[in-house]
């Protein structure tokens, strides 16, 4: 199933990365991703408070906001909208820790997959759109 006009917003302050989650997504070609960046973390907050977002895509090293701070804070601020997390390596105790202070996913960029991923966002938009995301 494809959604229309899924706002993502991506918390990411590495132009690398910002690349390559665009290309992941196949942006804009699909026009499926609505794709709003912000690089830091007190842009997020006040995005969030401002729009409404399907899923956030939270990188967890950011300038004002490092590791799971920048998760419990996100989650503080709108515990409604999905987060998936989003980190530059896979560290299982940082994953659990995560998955507990809200986030729905834990993606590691090494292993990401664009396929894969875009299926995650549609699932959780999805459900978002449904009311049926509990954290």
């Amino acid at each position: 199933m494809k959604l229309k006009g899924i706002k993502i917003l991506l918390v990411e302050d590495n132009p690398g990365d910002v690349l390559l989650l665009q290309e992941a997504l196949k942006l804009p070609e699909t026009g499926e991703f609505d794709l709003i960046l912000e690089e830091n973390l007190e842009g997020a907050l006040k995005r969030l408070s401002s729009e409404q977002i399907d899923i956030v895509l939270l990188d967890l090293f950011l300038p004002d906001a490092h590791g799971l701070e920048a998760l419990a804070q996100v989650y503080q601020a709108d515990s409604k909208t999905p987060i998936i997390a989003l980190t530059g390596f896979y560290d299982e105790r940082t994953t659990l820790h995560a998955l507990k202070l809200g986030a729905q996913d834990y993606i590691s960029k090494d292993r990401l997959d664009g396929k894969k991923l875009q299926k995650l966002l549609r699932y959780y938009a999805g459900r978002e759109r449904a009311g049926l995301n509990t954290n």
